[in-house]
């Protein structure tokens, strides 16, 4: 949990102050900042809503978009389907697409 520390300083708290706001002990919180353990996900919801910050935001989770901007509409089409597919059906088209690459 990078962020702990960091949230805790620019907001000028202690460690006292945000375990009494999670109704934990001082030092279960410093352990999670110690990365010696981890909050389940309600205190994660928690220390999230106190410090007005996202999930996101809070576990250093970034989302890899990939830019698809200069693909055709067909291209985009395909690719809006693609997490609507079974694992069984991408493998099949995966085959499809390679099939179809030797043939170009």
């Amino acid at each position: 949990m990078e962020k702990l520390i960091e949230l805790r300083k620019q907001n000028k708290t202690t460690q006292n102050e945000i375990a009494k706001y999670l109704n934990i002990a001082r030092t279960t919180y410093a352990s999670y900042e110690q990365k010696l353990s981890e909050p389940d996900i309600k205190t994660l919801c928690q220390i999230a809503d106190y410090y007005n910050v996202s999930l996101d935001y809070l576990c250093n989770h970034q989302r890899n978009e990939i830019d698809i901007s200069y693909y055709s509409s067909i291209a985009k089409e395909l690719i809006k389907k693609l997490p609507l597919l079974n694992n069984s059906n991408l493998i099949k088209l995966d085959s499809v697409c390679d099939g179809l690459l030797l043939a170009q």
